[in-house]
C-alpha cells in the first residue's frame, strides 16, 4: 500500500476535527517585558517551562520590530535566552581555550551581569510561537492548525532556517522559521490564554491511530521517517560548545556520542529548562558531566576510563548498561522497522520531542522529531 493511501483517512480526520477537541483548561503562565533576565529563567524553571508569553507594550514592540502579530506578544523561550547570552559573548569564549575553571569564572561573571538586563533589551526573542484569535481557534481543523500555524512557513514556500538559527546581524529576532512548535490563543487584549503544542497534537494522533491499523503498524522507514541526519558531539565536548554546535547545525538537540559512535546521550534545550543564571558557569563542563549533574548522579565515563582494561568494581558491574546510563538519563530510541504506533507512543509516554533510530550497536543512523511525524503523517499533500 502506498504511503499516501495509508495516510489518506487520517487526513480526512485531521480535516474534520476541531481544534476545541485538544485544547485544555490550563493555567498559563506569562513574562512581563519589565522582568529581568533573571526573574524570567527562574520562573520559567519554576513550573519546568520551555518557553512562556511575553507581553510587550506597543512602543517597545514597535523600537524592537515584534510587530509580526496583530497585537504586540511574543513567546520568549529558553533557546532566545541562550543565544541572546551567546551573542553577547561573540567568539571570546569559544575562539579561545582556557583551562575549564578560568572558563567557568568567566561565564558566571558573564551569565550574572547578562541576566541583570530586561528580556526585552535580549537580542533573540520571540522567534518560535506563532499567535491564534482565541474566539475563532477553537473551530479551525487541525489540518488548518498544521497549514495555517505549526507548518505555515513549510505550506507558504517559506524555507526560513530551522528551530535555532543564529540571527543576522543587527536583528532584532530571528528569521521566521519554517515550523513552530507552540501556537498561543490570544484574546482580543493580547492575553495568551491558551497554547497548544506539537506535542498534543502527536499525543491526539497516538489515540487516533487505533482507527488506522495498516497506518500504525507502517514501519516509520516506509513512511520516509528516521533519515534526518543526526547532529552529535563526543561526551567529553564542553557544553557551551555543544550549544554552539547545536545553533549553528540549527537544531535543538545532539546526540552525545560515545568513543565508538554509540549514543550515550541527548542534549538539547530541554536539559536547561532549570538553568539559572547562576548556572551559566557550568557551561564549560564537559557536556556528558553537564548532563550527569543536570539528572543528579555521576558521570560514568570517567569511571569507565579510570578502570581501563582491568576488573570493573562490583558497583559498576552491576549498573544496568542501557543507552543513557553513562549521563544518567533512560534514552529510549526505536529501529528503522518500527512502527508508527510504537514510537509515537514512546514519544508520548515518555513526553519526548525526537526519537534517534539506533542500530544494532546503538549507533543512531537517523532521529525522529515532531515535526517530522507532523511533517510526514499528519500533513496532507492536497
Amino acid at each position: 500500500m502506498s504511503e499516501s493511501s495509508l495516510t489518506a483517512p487520517l487526513h480526512e480526520l485531521l480535516r474534520t476535527t476541531r481544534l476545541s477537541s485538544l485544547l485544555k483548561d490550563r493555567e498559563v503562565v506569562s513574562l512581563d517585558a519589565d522582568c529581568t533576565v533573571d526573574e524570567a529563567l527562574r520562573t520559567l524553571s519554576e513550573h519546568r517551562l520551555l518557553a512562556a508569553p511575553l507581553r510587550l507594550d506597543e512602543a517597545t514592540a514597535k523600537s524592537e520590530s515584534l510587530t509580526g502579530s496583530p497585537t504586540p506578544t511574543v513567546f520568549l523561550d529558553i533557546r532566545d535566552i541562550l543565544s541572546s547570552f551567546m551573542h553577547d559573548l561573540g567568539d571570546e569564549l569559544l575562539r579561545e581555550t582556557p583551562a575549564m575553571l578560568t572558563r567557568m569564572r568567566r561565564l558566571e561573571e558573564r551569565g550574572l551581569a547578562f541576566a541583570e538586563q530586561p528580556v526585552r533589551r535580549l537580542h533573540t526573542i520571540g522567534g518560535d510561537g506563532l499567535l491564534l484569535d482565541a474566539a475563532a481557534a477553537p473551530d479551525l481543523t487541525l489540518d488548518a492548525a498544521l497549514r495555517e500555524g505549526f507548518l505555515k512557513g513549510e505550506v507558504s514556500g517559506a524555507r526560513a532556517p530551522d528551530a535555532g538559527a543564529a540571527p543576522p546581524p543587527g536583528a532584532a529576532q530571528p528569521p521566521a522559521r519554517s515550523v513552530t512548535h507552540r501556537l498561543g490563543l490570544a484574546d482580543s487584549r493580547g492575553r495568551v490564554v491558551g497554547i497548544l503544542s506539537q506535542t498534543d497534537v502527536v499525543r491526539w494522533l497516538a489515540g487516533a491511530l487505533r482507527d488506522f491499523p495498516a497506518l500504525a503498524g507502517a514501519s516509520v522507514a516506509s513512511l520516509g521517517l528516521g533519515a534526518r541526519r543526526v547532529e552529535g558531539v563526543g561526551a567529553e565536548t564542553p557544553a557551551l560548545d555543544a550549544l554552539a554546535a547545536m545553533r549553528a547545525a540549527r537544531v535543538s538537540a545532539l546526540a552525545v556520542l560515545g568513543e565508538d559512535g554509540a549514543l550515550i546521550g541527548n542534549f538539547s534545550v530541554s536539559d536547561l529548562r532549570s538553568i539559572l543564571a547562576e548556572h551559566f558557569g557550568s557551561l564549560a563542563l564537559p557536556v556528558g558531566e553537564f548532563l550527569a549533574r543536570e539528572h543528579g548522579t555521576e558521570y560514568r565515563g570517567y569511571a569507565a576510563q579510570a578502570e581501563g582494561d582491568g576488573p570493573r568494581h562490583a558497583f559498576l558491574a552491576g549498573r544496568p548498561a542501557r543507552p543513557g546510563a553513562d549521563v544518567g538519563q533512560e534514552l529510549v530510541t526505536c529501529s528503522a522497522s518500527s512502527t508508527l504506533e510504537s514510537v509515537v507512543a514512546k514519544l508520548v509516554k515518555n513526553g519526548l520531542h525526537r526519537l534517534y533510530v539506533c542500530d544494532n550497536d546503538l549507533r543512531p543512523v537517523g532521529v525522529i522529531t515532531l515535526t517530522d511525524i507532523l511533517r510526514r503523517v499528519c500533513l496532507s499533500r492536497a
